[in-house]
């Protein structure tokens, strides 16, 4: 029986190392998501504010080229004043080179606040490759560190895995059903270390003569307060914390 006893608080070990290695997985994957996310988010908005930018490059190329066409335009019609012969084609000709002019300059207006608006935006730009940069450097660092680490958790997982499944076959299938029901039954720790009289999976004190038949080890014995198999190991107990 203390063969067995030894058995199932080895296999407790491998499932709660087993449970602790998917545990550290799932964080570090999720943490690499959260990055990642966060890297996208930053892409997105400095892919939108060089879009911006475009856009406005854009615009303010339009009022340039609408510029060019209505100094074409005047130009074309001070070349016609020199052909004009009456006052009044003449003063016609005046009124249109004064319209002209006057959407020339709210053209150039338009053109400045282009400009101003380029320029303002380039800086959020700078701002914002910036962002993303350091947002690619944080992803990139934990990823590698992430994949490293994985590895070698999953390597771990694998060994215990196979670990496990050598020691259940030394188990006896009435134990094993035991400890496979407490198991389910007591988020994933059936067995529990016992030492001084006390249960390491509740932290209640043991009844003396339960505590004592518990170190001899001759019969399977279950904690009065959580249920949990007792076992003692000196060795063991000396460095475990109450749960």
């Amino acid at each position: 029986m203390k063969k067995q006893m030894e058995l199932l608080y080895r296999l407790q070990t491998i499932d709660s190392n087993i449970k602790r290695s998917e545990a550290l997985q799932r964080q570090f994957e999720e943490e690499v998501g959260r990055l990642q996310a966060e890297l996208d988010a930053e892409v997105e908005k400095s892919t939108a504010v060089r879009q911006e930018v475009d856009a406005l490059a854009k615009k303010h190329r339009e009022h340039e080229a609408a510029l060019k066409v209505l100094e074409d335009q005047k130009r074309k019609v001070q070349e016609k004043m020199m052909a004009i012969k009456t006052n009044k084609e003449y003063a016609a000709a005046q009124h249109e080179i004064s319209s002209i002019e006057q959407a020339i300059g709210k053209k150039e207006e338009e053109i400045i606040l282009a400009m101003d608006a380029v320029e303002s935006t380039k800086a959020l730009t700078a701002s914002a490759e910036a962002a993303m940069q350091e947002s690619r450097r944080r992803f990139d660092a934990k990823k590698q560190q992430a994949e490293t680490q994985l590895r070698d958790y999953l390597d771990d997982i694998e060994r215990q895995r196979q670990a496990r499944e050598n020691l259940l076959q030394e188990i006896k299938p009435d134990m094993l059903k035991t400890y496979q029901q407490l198991h389910k039954a007591r988020n994933g720790v059936a067995v529990a270390l016992a030492d001084n009289e006390h249960c390491f999976g509740c932290s209640m004190k043991i009844p003396p003569q339960l505590y004592n038949e518990v170190v001899q080890g001759d019969h399977l014995h279950t904690c009065p307060h959580c249920r949990r198999i007792l076992y003692v190991d000196r060795g063991a107990a000396e460095g475990q914390q109450p749960a």
